[in-house]
């Protein structure tokens, strides 16, 4: 899991990193902060889930409320930019299978 989780992170970090992509492929300003957000949260993902009681429902939940805290976002914008992070989930979880 945790080499998972690092994997996950670094690419999220690359993907912040766009100053040389053309731009209609650049972050845009909730993206970017969607993205900042989700390294937060996956590099200190231990200590996080450990205050997290209630099961999957209730852990969704409280990560939104996290990302909504830290970001200033909507639930509806946090989800919207997440569809980048959502692709780059899925190509990482298949390229580890």
């Amino acid at each position: 899991m945790d080499d998972f989780l690092r994997k996950l992170t670094d690419n999220i970090k690359e993907e912040l990193n766009d100053e040389h992509l053309p731009p209609k492929k650049k972050l845009n300003d909730n993206e970017r902060k969607v993205g900042q957000a989700l390294i937060e949260i996956l590099q200190n993902w231990e200590t996080a889930f450990d205050t997290m009681n209630g099961g999957p429902k209730y852990n969704k939940n409280s990560v939104l409320e996290t990302m909504r805290n830290y970001t200033n976002l909507s639930t509806k914008d946090i989800r919207l930019a997440m569809r980048r992070f959502k692709e780059l989930y899925e190509f990482i979880k298949h390229s580890d299978s």
